[in-house]
């Protein structure tokens, strides 16, 4: 299994840890940017950043060190 599975792997483990966060009931409110908001949905806003963040970086992976016959056929179509 290469680099960008990898990445994509826990990008994929991250959504029921995303999706348990956003749904709790509200934890205390903390300040954030002059916003007062709940710490549960703060968390969930850092954790949607970070897979955001790692979607870019396993995309950036697979171009780098994809060399396979079938990238390079399905690339234009994509």
């Amino acid at each position: 299994m290469n680099l960008p599975n990898k990445i994509t792997i826990s990008r994929i483990c991250l959504i029921p840890i995303f999706m348990i966060i956003l749904l709790m009931p509200p934890l205390q409110e903390v300040s954030f940017l002059g916003t007062e908001m709940a710490l549960n949905h703060l968390l969930a806003a850092l954790l949607f950043i970070l897979a955001a963040a790692t979607d870019w970086l396993d995309g950036y992976y697979a171009r780098k060190l994809a060399r396979n016959e079938f990238r390079e056929i399905s690339r234009p179509a994509s």
